[in-house]
């Protein structure tokens, strides 16, 4: 793109020494850089070149001194653009822009030049001289570069839709699946209960708990699968992004879990905590999930502490926490803590799926936040989660 700048009142005359030293000076300079260096008159005949015109271009000085610049033109660059570059120059202002040229040999050449109108102390443009550097290797350099960075964007596109294609076709098969096992097990789940009913009196003490096993483990298959179903049904739900007021969103899931806290002595800590921007359903999920592991994992404090705050550690996000006294988790499996069916503790121990702190990232990262826990065994955990935080 072309510059235009001001003008100063050329020649410059370097400090110290008589005229005739400064012209040789300068003249010498001009001959020797390494730029190409053309002086024209007014009407753009060209008067000097210097040795690095003559490199750039394959013209000796007596092969163009006397004709126009014109005869290093393409023809890639149409007649607007040259009227464009003669308004400025003739007007008395500086240009700066690129040539797409043509050397002697016919080769192309990509040419960054500015142009200065030599004016006299009244004004009158005397002449132009005009300063070239081929920049033809950084333009294919770049060119190289921008190309890259679009196949590397293309591959990143399709590699996305590939994954995402694959996401989908795996929660639609677990909703399949998950939906498909609900009603043979409910079969099953029946008649355990009537088996149960009738023939429990003449079974034996160890048939008994092989029954209760039984029975047992298919309420478990069971939460497992409505815990599949909702993890599927959530990344396919279309998000309700609106301003929720957390406190309040805590109180519904507190509500929500007043039967599991029914008969406790906890403690609660709730702080105030920030307005956001998400889907409230999906929130009050995460809120849930949390709160219920803070609840289960306390059952044998006497009292359980369970604390509920936010905090701003970066400007870009809000950071919301839950922290209980209960069991706790050795750090060194962390990572294992939100993944599908990851749990770590046993089922003797610790009811649950170990779908729940999946559904919680899953839904964090579908609002753009992130996830992540930290705890010492015995010594309680904390649970946070950040949401982008919103402007003003």
């Amino acid at each position: 793109m072309a510059k235009k700048t001001a003008n100063p009142a050329l020649p410059v005359k370097l400090p110290g020494g008589d005229p005739h030293g400064q012209l040789l000076l300068q003249s010498t300079a001009l001959a020797a850089i390494a730029n190409g260096v053309l002086i024209t008159d007014p009407r753009g005949t060209i008067l000097w070149v210097n040795r690095g015109f003559t490199t750039l271009t394959g013209y000796a000085p007596a092969e163009v001194i006397g004709a126009n610049p014109s005869i290093l033109k393409s023809g890639q660059q149409d007649a607007s653009f040259y009227r464009t570059f003669w308004q400025t120059i003739l007007a008395g202002e500086i240009w700066q822009g690129e040539f797409v040229n043509r050397r002697k040999d016919g080769t192309i050449y990509i040419n960054e030049e500015t142009i200065t109108p030599v004016r006299l102390h009244d004004g009158e443009i005397t002449h132009f001289v005009g300063v070239m550097q081929d920049v033809t290797a950084r333009k294919e350099a770049e060119a190289q570069v921008r190309a890259l960075n679009d196949q590397l964007e293309l591959r990143v596109k399709q590699r996305t839709a590939e994954l995402q294609c694959a996401n989908q076709e795996l929660e639609a098969f677990a909703y399949s699946v998950s939906h498909d096992l609900r009603a043979p097990l409910r079969h099953i789940a029946g008649f355990l209960d009537l088996f149960s009913k009738s023939a429990w009196p003449s079974l034996s003490e160890q048939e008994r708990h092989y029954l209760t096993q039984v029975v047992s483990s298919s309420k478990h298959m069971d939460r497992l699968i409505d815990d599949l179903l909702l993890f599927s049904r959530m990344a396919q739900s279309t998000m309700n992004v609106q301003r929720i007021d957390l406190g309040a969103l805590i109180a519904d899931a507190l509500a929500q879990l007043e039967p599991e806290a029914r008969g406790r002595e906890i403690v609660w800590k709730r702080a105030e905590l920030p307005i956001v921007q998400g889907d409230p359903a999906m929130l009050r999920q995460v809120l849930v999930n949390l709160l219920s592991n803070a609840l289960k994992y306390t059952r044998l404090r006497h009292p359980a502490h369970i604390e509920i705050a936010a905090r701003q550690e970066q400007s870009n996000e809000k950071v919301i926490f839950v922290r209980d006294n209960g069991v706790g988790f050795d750090m060194r499996y962390a990572d294992k803590l939100f993944g599908v069916f990851q749990r770590l503790h046993s089922g003797d121990q610790f009811e649950g799926s170990g779908v729940g702190l999946a559904n919680v990232r899953r839904i964090i990262l579908r609002h753009g936040g992130r996830t992540w826990a930290e705890a010492k065994p015995d010594q309680g955990a904390t649970f946070y989660f950040s949401l982008p935080a919103q402007p003003g």
